[in-house]
């Protein structure tokens, strides 16, 4: 295979050429929202080559049955759709990847790092043609969306998707019961947060369990880094079924879009537990944890008391 093509942005007949030039054959090409597909072909082979367009550049999506095919394509366009390094895939920041072949669920979650509101986990199951459809409704890295983006496109995926979707939202006080016992047991908030991913991908996987006789090697977990220690992987594949091998805990994860569509239905679930809440407060609740973070919190604390914080905080934050 000859080197990656180098320029930022590609279009699709850039692409085509340099399909031709690995021997891969562009036998059909249609028009896609914000891009463009084309059907490709090695031999028996059969795949899709989506080609997106986007302020900061060129994305390809590979997808197809034929790990050799999809392989290769990768290889040719490493830039945009980099191949599987250490049992994951390397993230590039605005790059949407192929998905793994076949079905596979992932997950993220949002709140974790905000002083008040909810902590809320989502997980989604997809495969290659819900790829296409949840990138079209919107999927992408929540973080680079406005609140009134992410609250629209999660109601479309889960307007779409509904039976694809599973969502956990622990409000403050609840997420301080669930942290509390979690801390008893000699854990943390990571080891929280992997019993709550888990649980989340694990209602998606009770009906495949079912269906795919060799379930727990077939399906890919793909969830974002929040922690490197090998056990919150193990607490992952312990309570999904999936094969620890086939979990994976990838930095910006979110470049994959089953990951993507988790990470904006989480995002749109924080926003509107923090809103529940914000209604039966004395004060406004910031996002985050900065100055407004406890300017709030003062307030709440000299009119109703400490205690009452636990309604709308995470209360195990270390505020300064």
């Amino acid at each position: 295979m000859r080197n990656s093509i180098k320029p930022s942005r590609l279009s699709p007949d850039d692409v085509a050429a340099g399909l031709s030039s690995e021997g891969i054959k562009v036998v059909s090409r249609s028009p896609l929202p914000y891009g463009e597909r084309l059907d490709i072909s090695l031999g028996a082979k059969r795949g899709v080559v989506n080609v997106y367009f986007g302020k900061k550049g060129t994305a390809i999506v590979a997808q197809g049955r034929s790990a050799d095919l999809i392989k290769a394509v990768e290889k040719r366009f490493a830039r945009y759709a980099p191949s599987f390094k250490n049992g994951g895939r390397s993230a590039t920041a605005g790059t949407i990847k192929s998905s793994p072949v076949g079905r596979y669920i992932g997950s993220d979650e949002s709140g974790k790092g905000d002083y008040f509101g909810p902590l809320a986990v989502a997980a989604f199951l997809s495969d290659e043609r819900t790829d296409e459809k949840i990138i079209a409704l919107g999927a992408r890295d929540s973080k680079k969306l406005s609140d009134e983006s992410a609250i629209k496109i999660a109601d479309r995926i889960k307007s779409a998707f509904a039976l694809r979707v599973a969502l956990i939202v622990l409000d403050p006080a609840e997420y301080n019961r669930a942290y509390a016992l979690e801390r008893s047991k000699g854990g943390n908030l990571n080891t929280l947060l992997a019993r709550l991913h888990a649980e989340a991908i694990g209602r998606l996987t009770v009906g495949l369990k079912k269906t795919l006789p060799d379930f727990a090697k077939t399906i890919c977990v793909i969830t974002d880094a929040f922690s490197k220690a090998p056990r919150v992987r193990a607490r992952i594949s312990e309570s999904s079924g999936v094969s620890l091998q086939n979990v994976r805990l990838i930095e910006r994860a979110e470049s994959y879009p089953a990951v993507a569509a988790a990470s904006v239905i989480a995002r749109a679930a924080y926003l509107d537990g923090l809103a529940r809440l914000a209604q039966g407060s004395v004060v406004g609740l910031p996002k985050g944890a900065g100055h407004e973070v406890l300017a709030a919190r003062r307030v709440i604390v000299e009119r109703l008391g400490e205690k009452h914080l636990a309604r709308f905080a995470k209360v195990s934050f270390k505020m300064v």
